[in-house]
């Protein structure tokens, strides 16, 4: 019995495997009964038999697996049925168009037409399918390609945000849903919203709020990657280390569901990676925001390709908007001419990446005209205290980064009066650290990060590598 429980639970498994068979060939034959339609390409039409037959047999090879999959995992009832009943319908009209090539005369002036109804089963039947395996309207989803990878969108203050919905629910959102969210529930248990989270699943409750010391939603995630119980498993994308502490924060202070960060005990090490979450860079959030950008028409493409044949990268922020993001990074040599194309395109860039010690006093006053900039890196460049107070005209700049430079805090103090200024980063720069408070009542509300600080190791940090048998 049990010998048979784990091969009906393997054949099951197969089922994404077996399920493309019949989609490629399926579609194969369409494409081929199509060419030599009304005598075209009459090379083709003996193939289309054989075609047909292996489609049928390996839709009905689907059909099995795929309900021996559903006795294994949980899904969404409604959206399963359907999907079910559609793959029953694509092996049966599969069959009966394999009847109408062979010359069943009842199907054999309708071939044509039960091809196109066979093509379009398959696609709707895919379509359930990848609801069911990656989220809802997956297949046909019209969202910009950066909108479906990260629901985390910049936070204006992370201590005003609400824990769970701001911060821990697009973690899970992310990580979590495609296996425990509405449309599967893996161990029957739902992490989207409060109530499924309490009810937890089949191993019992994931958190008990206020008096869990070490709850099992917690105990999976720090398990070692190579454990079959770790989650989410090794093979699925992994939270980051910022994300481990954020959600063993938000347990640790009793999961509440409606606290704000400023409500909740913090250390430094959560105060930093609060901080982190109001930075809108991609690397930080895997999303940038720009709802807040201004319509803008695409900028001239001649000047793009001028600069990306003198080896600068410029790249679009997002497919709705027409802003740029522009690194230097690949420049041999930053010419005037180059500062000239950049500024020609000024309204259109909002990051800037001039690193290096090829950027210099020179280039401030091109940089001084991107009155759209938004973050504006200068890290290990020749830029002298001077210089940096060119950058006032540049009202909306929310980050600059100034690491291993040789701006002191006379230059930093200059900065105070770009009003939208949250963040500067001065590791290794060459600011008096016994200025720092003097600093900090120059610039209110801006976080002067010193860097040069550690995270805590954790288990998932660690890899451990054992000796060869001998």
């Amino acid at each position: 019995m049990l010998l048979e429980i784990q091969f009906f639970s393997l054949a099951g498994k197969m089922h994404p495997l077996i399920v493309h068979l019949p989609i490629g060939i399926l579609i194969a034959g369409f494409l081929l009964q199509w060419l030599s339609r009304n005598g075209k390409n009459p090379a083709l039409r003996p193939a289309l038999l054989p075609v047909y037959l292996a489609g049928c047999v390996a839709a009905m090879l689907s059909c099995i697996s795929g309900y021996l999959l559903s006795l294994t995992d949980d899904y969404d009832e409604s959206i399963l049925g359907t999907h079910q009943w559609m793959g029953i319908c694509v092996a049966i009209i599969s069959f009966i168009l394999f009847l109408g090539v062979r010359g069943l005369r009842w199907f054999t002036p309708f071939t044509n037409i039960i091809a196109i109804v066979l093509f379009g089963g398959i696609l709707y039947t895919a379509h359930l399918g990848g609801t069911l395996t990656h989220g809802s309207n997956f297949l046909f989803s019209t969202n910009a390609p950066e909108e479906k990878l990260n629901s985390f969108i910049p936070l204006a203050d992370a201590q005003e945000a609400v824990v769970y919905s701001d911060i821990i629910q697009p973690i899970l959102q992310d990580k979590c849903y495609a296996c425990h969210g509405p449309h599967k529930q893996k161990g029957k248990l739902r992490l989207d919203g409060k109530e499924n989270i309490l009810k937890g699943g089949k191993i019992g409750k994931v958190i008990v709020p206020v008096n869990d010391p070490e709850p099992e939603l917690l105990k999976r995630i720090l398990l070692p990657p190579e454990d079959e119980d770790h989650m989410p498993p090794k093979e699925k994308g992994q939270l980051s280390s910022r994300q481990v502490i954020l959600i063993k924060w938000w347990l640790d202070q009793g999961a509440n569901f409606t606290a704000r960060a400023k409500d909740l005990k913090q250390n430094d090490t959560i105060k930093k990676a609060l901080a982190s979450l109001q930075k809108a860079t991609e690397d930080n959030t895997g999303r940038i925001n720009t709802s807040a950008f201004p319509e803008l028409p695409p900028a001239p493409v001649e000047i793009i390709d001028s600069l990306k044949r003198s080896g600068v990268i410029v790249l679009p922020l997002s497919l709705s908007v027409n802003a740029l993001s522009v690194n230097l990074i690949n420049a041999t040599r930053l010419s005037d001419t180059i500062w000239s194309q950049i500024s020609r395109i000024s309204d259109h860039i909002f990051f800037l990446s001039a690193d290096g010690k090829l950027t210099g006093n020179n280039a401030m006053a091109a940089i001084s005209t991107l009155k759209q900039l938004r973050n504006l890196s200068l890290a290990n460049t020749m830029v002298t205290d001077d210089a940096i107070l060119q950058l006032q005209p540049l009202q909306e700049l929310v980050t600059l980064n100034l690491t291993g430079t040789k701006i002191t805090e006379r230059g930093l103090a200059g900065l105070g009066k770009l009003k939208k200024l949250k963040r500067i980063y001065v590791y290794q720069a060459a600011i008096n650290r016994d200025s720092m408070e003097k600093l900090k009542q120059l610039l209110p509300g801006v976080t002067i990060d010193t860097g040069g600080y550690t995270l805590p190791v954790l288990i998932t940090d660690t890899q451990v590598v054992k000796p060869k048998k001998t």
